[in-house]
Protein backbone atom coordinates (compact mmCIF):
# COMPACT_ATOMS: atom_id res chain seq x y z
CA UNK A 1 0.00 0.00 0.00
CA UNK A 2 0.83 3.42 -1.21
CA UNK A 3 2.01 5.53 1.96
CA UNK A 4 -0.42 8.37 1.52
CA UNK A 5 -3.13 5.44 1.54
CA UNK A 6 -1.51 4.30 4.51
CA UNK A 7 -1.82 7.70 5.82
CA UNK A 8 -5.22 8.07 4.86
CA UNK A 9 -5.91 4.56 6.86
CA UNK A 10 -4.72 6.03 9.90
CA UNK A 11 -6.24 9.19 9.78
CA UNK A 12 -9.81 7.67 8.91
CA UNK A 13 -9.12 5.42 11.54
CA UNK A 14 -8.95 8.30 14.16
CA UNK A 15 -12.35 9.77 12.95
CA UNK A 16 -11.23 12.91 11.96
CA UNK A 17 -11.63 14.85 9.19
CA UNK A 18 -8.27 15.80 6.58
CA UNK A 19 -8.33 20.00 8.65
CA UNK A 20 -8.92 18.25 11.87
CA UNK A 21 -5.59 15.69 11.28
CA UNK A 22 -3.67 18.11 9.27
CA UNK A 23 -3.79 20.45 12.43
CA UNK A 24 -2.78 18.13 14.65
CA UNK A 25 0.66 17.17 12.74
CA UNK A 26 0.79 20.74 11.66
CA UNK A 27 0.61 20.73 8.28
CA UNK A 28 -2.33 22.16 6.17
CA UNK A 29 -5.20 20.55 4.83
CA UNK A 30 -4.06 20.85 0.91
CA UNK A 31 -0.75 19.44 1.92
CA UNK A 32 -2.38 16.14 3.05
CA UNK A 33 -5.01 15.88 0.90
CA UNK A 34 -2.02 15.80 -1.61
CA UNK A 35 0.13 13.15 -0.03
CA UNK A 36 -2.96 11.07 0.79
CA UNK A 37 -3.96 10.93 -3.09
CA UNK A 38 0.25 10.16 -3.78
CA UNK A 39 0.14 13.56 -5.45
CA UNK A 40 2.81 14.69 -2.72
CA UNK A 41 5.29 12.79 -0.66
CA UNK A 42 5.33 13.64 3.13
CA UNK A 43 8.02 15.25 4.35
CA UNK A 44 10.36 14.59 7.60
CA UNK A 45 8.72 17.13 9.59
CA UNK A 46 5.30 15.57 8.79
CA UNK A 47 6.59 11.93 9.85
CA UNK A 48 7.68 13.36 12.88
CA UNK A 49 4.56 14.39 14.20
CA UNK A 50 2.73 11.51 12.83
CA UNK A 51 5.06 9.24 15.31
CA UNK A 52 4.95 11.99 18.04
CA UNK A 53 0.96 12.70 18.21
CA UNK A 54 -0.32 9.24 16.59
CA UNK A 55 2.25 6.80 18.04
CA UNK A 56 2.92 5.79 14.49
CA UNK A 57 5.74 3.33 14.19
CA UNK A 58 7.47 5.14 10.70
CA UNK A 59 9.42 1.22 10.02
CA UNK A 60 5.72 0.12 9.07
CA UNK A 61 4.44 2.93 7.74
CA UNK A 62 7.12 2.84 5.15
CA UNK A 63 6.46 -0.74 4.94
CA UNK A 64 5.56 -2.06 1.14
Amino acid sequence: MDIGLKIKSIREKTGLTQTEFADKIAVSQSYLSKVESGNRHPNYAMLIMLRAVFKINLNKLADH
